[in-house]
């Protein structure tokens, strides 16, 4: 719709470029809307899973530098039932070895234990993730 010139603005959730941008732009130039910390923290409070973060200044054409907007962390989604154990060496080995994952997918680069809790109530937490979580290195 951006495209064909039917809206004005979009909402690209998801790995920088996002693919759909990416298309988009072939058509028409695009500009990331820069957000500043005060409005951040304001949005935070009521929407806790939105947090900071920089799109690179490479992202899309025409960015002269990184913006500073929204993200939505990575979140793993799990079948209930999944033994505990199987649940916990997951968890535990992705938080243990997040530096040498970073970039391969943008995801974890967002995933830290600050931000690892945002956004999901406790009756949505597997207790594995849960256990590791209240048992993370402080």
């Amino acid at each position: 719709m951006m495209k064909d010139g039917q809206i004005d603005i979009g909402l690209f959730t998801g790995e920088a470029p996002h693919a759909a941008a990416l298309e988009a732009e072939t058509s028409v130039p695009l500009r990331a809307i820069p957000l500043d910390m005060n409005m951040i923290n304001e949005l935070n409070k009521k929407y806790p899973y939105l947090v900071a973060a920089e799109l690179p200044g490479d992202a899309y054409k025409g960015m002269d530098g990184p913006v500073t907007t929204l993200a939505i962390p990575g979140v793993f989604i799990v079948n209930k039932d999944l033994p505990e154990d199987f649940v916990e060496k997951i968890v535990s080995t992705v938080m243990a070895h997040h530096e040498e994952i970073q970039g391969s997918f943008h995801f974890v680069d967002l995933l830290d234990w600050e931000h690892f809790k945002l956004g999901i109530s406790d009756d949505l937490w597997h207790p594995a993730a849960k256990k590791v979580y209240e048992n993370r290195p402080k």
